[in-house]
């Protein structure tokens, strides 16, 4: 019995965030990884696809973030299926203004000159390291070609955020075309 209780949720916010887990695990298996969505890509972006990483994520508000990682030498594209809470109106320019963060975000690498990783993003910053920010927003789809020479990640979730931002994420690595 105590086993049981042991994994019941604590609350109904608890249960509603396993109902959303065990969605998104249900549309990253049966849409996102499916040889349908990846021909759609591939006509969508006129791009081959070599292979495919696919996660299922939660960002918790002032709890979860990526990292932005060095690249290697294959052009991705990086396609995230995204969930936020955005039904209120201030919910929604919340998310779309990017203070309270929860986009994703494409920069620059550094060269390997200088290898140092920008700790730190500021997207109103002057300079040309930003190069595409997404909003989170309710039900979208973004599509984004990475070069070799840029990062990506989603941007730490501010605990002041109206809720947790969700999401199937896949990252392509494309074929290299001979010029």
């Amino acid at each position: 019995a105590a086993a049981a209780a042991a994994a019941e949720p604590k609350s109904s916010d608890d249960a509603d965030a396993a109902v959303a887990v065990s969605e998104l695990a249900r549309i990253r298996d049966s849409l996102v990884n499916s040889p349908a969505f990846l021909a759609l890509l591939a006509a969508l972006t006129g791009e081959q696809i070599d292979a495919v990483r696919i996660a299922a994520r939660r960002f918790r508000p002032g709890l979860d973030y990526t990292v932005a990682t060095m690249p290697d030498d294959a052009r991705r594209l990086d396609v995230s299926l995204t969930f936020v809470d955005d039904e209120a109106e201030e919910d929604r320019e919340a998310w779309a203004d990017g203070d309270i963060g929860g986009f994703e975000c494409q920069i620059k690498a550094e060269d390997e000159e200088n290898p140092e990783v920008v700790a730190v993003y500021d997207a109103d910053a002057d300079g040309e390291d930003g190069l595409l920010n997404v909003p989170a927003s309710f039900n979208s789809l973004s599509i984004m070609r990475r070069g070799i020479d840029q990062m990506h990640f989603v941007k730490y979730v501010a605990a002041g955020a109206p809720g947790s931002r969700w999401d199937v994420a896949a990252e392509c690595r494309l074929l290299q075309t001979l010029p």
